[in-house]
């Protein structure tokens, strides 16, 4: 399905081989936290200053477990970006929506039956993405044409779950492409069924139906819910606040992996090399014990990470951290001081603002969220910031700054441009030209203002609709009706 918007409002900125292959293009982002270990460090560099091009206006996210900051897996729009084209799902209207990152304008839209919850992932102008209704869906990334569907959940049973209709065994755990091969989960609670699912991809391409190119294994007492994450080998499935569960894909099983998850995990997690990131945790691969550092939500390159500590943006080398105090008597063994690469103050972030950008700005939590190239950006507050790290004699030092009009979530530097989104659910494009920026009117709020402006001149019959059943006994879903049509509903059944 596709859709084309012509309307748009200009004003002035003032803000400163192998068909499966998981190699990316230069400057793409093809997946959640760019690649399948969730790293968020991409090798290209975008320009030093940045101007806005373009914002888009969507619905506001409304994720499925608000009342918990730990399961919030889909509390942001989370687009990837493959060439000149952002792809970005929605589980507010169960779409996923292709626009061209240098003017914004929509190339098509394509409708799932349920909400999309996790970021879609792409390879070979092909992209992937689950839906809470059970399916995983191939798309051509040039047209958005359907090439294949692959119906996950056995049954085709729906229920109302998280505020809306899905099917009792949703896309719960985002899809990663690792050897040729696309993972997901599906289920949520264990007494209904969770599962791992893997599609080969090459298989499919040479002409098997994905039906009869999967595999599977029972999540026995999992609860999958966050972006799966694969390393060197092994897949990692996020089970919110519990422990993330180990699956080794040559021998296609689980594998044990036990460390503290209490209190300081969630649905994060992230690998680089031998260490596995959940939460706050970091934990060695190797010798499965859990390392005396806190790293929140780290951005990883190697044994390298970034993370925020306070009112500090902090590099740091894991390799590089001071060995525990040896234990004496009935002491156990202290744990080492933390050790930084460097640092940057949140002080130094405000002070990069421009003078507009001062007088707009709003304190706010300090983040890191990417690297590209040799920079690493993130938000505080209503800020947004790049910082580099000391070079020749120099301090790290922040490169560039603006604020924003909302709430920043989340970013990715793709295309020579960095692309954030908020929690208003505005989307919002930078890049080097100094230009009008373009503001797209709102899609989903013009189009229900449009409807609800409407003369409603339609008086639905439902007692001759009552009459036409064959039974006036069960249940019934109501959905947008006025207030008018219920008594006499109620009253003509047994519902």
């Amino acid at each position: 399905m596709a859709a084309k918007r012509f309307c748009c409002l200009f004003v002035l900125s003032l803000l400163s081989g192998n068909v499966v292959a998981t190699t990316s293009a230069a400057a793409d982002w093809p997946a959640w936290r760019y690649n399948a270990a969730r790293s968020a460090t991409s090798p290209d560099a975008i320009p030093e200053t940045l101007s806005l091009q373009w914002i888009r206006q969507l619905a506001p996210p409304k994720p499925a477990w608000p009342e918990d900051p730990r399961l919030v897996f889909d509390g942001s729009y989370e687009p990837i970006v493959v060439g000149e084209t952002l792809f970005l799902g929605s589980a507010q209207n169960d779409s996923v929506t292709a626009f061209d990152t240098h003017t914004g304008a929509e190339r098509w839209k394509f409708f799932a039956e349920g909400p999309v919850r996790f970021a879609p992932v792409s390879s070979e102008n092909r992209i992937y993405f689950g839906s809470d209704d059970g399916c995983i869906y191939c798309l051509a990334n040039e047209s958005g044409k359907l090439l294949w569907k692959f119906k996950a959940a056995p049954a085709a049973r729906r229920v109302i779950g998280n505020d809306r209709m899905s099917s009792v065994l949703p896309i719960r755990g985002g899809p990663v492409l690792a050897d040729g091969k696309l993972y997901f989960t599906v289920g949520v609670w264990p007494f209904e069924g969770t599962f791992l699912y893997w599609l080969d991809l090459q298989k499919i391409a040479s002409g098997t139906a994905p039906e009869s190119a999967f595999g599977v294994v029972t999540l026995t007492d999992m609860t999958p819910q966050g972006y799966l994450v694969e390393s060197q080998g092994n897949l990692f499935i996020p089970c919110g606040r519990a422990t993330v569960g180990l699956f080794d894909i040559e021998a296609e099983q689980i594998a044990p992996l036990a460390y503290d998850s209490r209190g300081l995990t969630d649905y994060f997690v992230t690998a680089s090399e031998n260490w596995l990131f959940h939460g706050q945790r970091v934990i060695d691969l190797e010798t499965k014990a859990m390392l005396p550092i806190n790293a929140p939500r780290p951005v990883s390159d190697g044994s390298k990470f970034y993370i925020a500590q306070g009112d500090n943006l902090v590099a740091a080398d894991i390799l590089k951290q001071p060995e525990p105090k040896p234990a004496k008597g009935n002491r156990s063994a202290a744990a080492p001081p933390f050790k930084a690469s460097w640092f940057i103050k949140a002080k130094q972030i405000e002070d990069a603002l421009g003078t507009i950008s001062a007088a707009r700005f709003q304190p706010g939590e300090l983040t890191v969220d990417i690297k590209a190239g040799h920079r690493v950006y993130g938000r505080l507050g209503n800020a947004v910031y790049a910082a580099e790290p000391p070079t020749a004699g120099q301090p790290a030092k922040v490169t560039w700054a603006t604020v924003i009009d909302g709430t920043p979530t989340s970013l990715l530097a793709a295309d020579d441009r960095l692309f954030v989104s908020t929690a208003e659910g505005q989307l919002l494009c930078f890049g080097a030209e100094k230009t009008l920026a373009r503001i797209y009117p709102p899609q989903e709020q013009g189009n229900i203002s449009a409807i609800a402006g409407q003369q409603r001149i339609t008086d639905f019959p439902i007692r001759q609709a009552v009459e036409t059943l064959p039974d006036r006994n069960g249940f019934c879903l109501v959905w947008g009706s006025e207030d008018k049509w219920l008594k006499p509903l109620l009253e003509e059944t047994q519902l």
